[in-house]
């Protein structure tokens, strides 16, 4: 099947605690190596859906005040790959 769900991606981000560590989140513990209390990501889906699957998203790391934006591509056998999106700046 290619693609992955909306629930699949979250999961995959919540558990690849060491990128989310190299990322620099405050969202890990360093010295428990783990992610703190109250540490979510929500995911949307990028183009088309086919069975409610999608091969890409946009997803948003929050942990308290701190959130950190995210592209995600599903790759083959459940893998996948994650990009910073970097925050945008408004001059006002």
């Amino acid at each position: 099947m290619l693609g992955q769900t909306k629930l699949q991606a979250e999961r995959n981000i919540l558990g690849s605690v060491g990128l989310l560590r190299r990322l620099g989140s405050p969202s890990v513990n360093k010295t428990t190596n783990t992610l703190r209390s109250n540490t979510r990501v929500v995911c949307t889906g990028k183009g088309a859906a086919a069975d409610r699957r999608y091969k890409a998203f946009a997803c948003t790391l929050s942990w308290r005040t701190f959130h950190l934006r995210l592209d995600y591509v599903a790759q083959a056998r459940d893998t996948f790959g994650v990009r910073v999106v970097p925050a945008s700046s408004s001059s006002t």
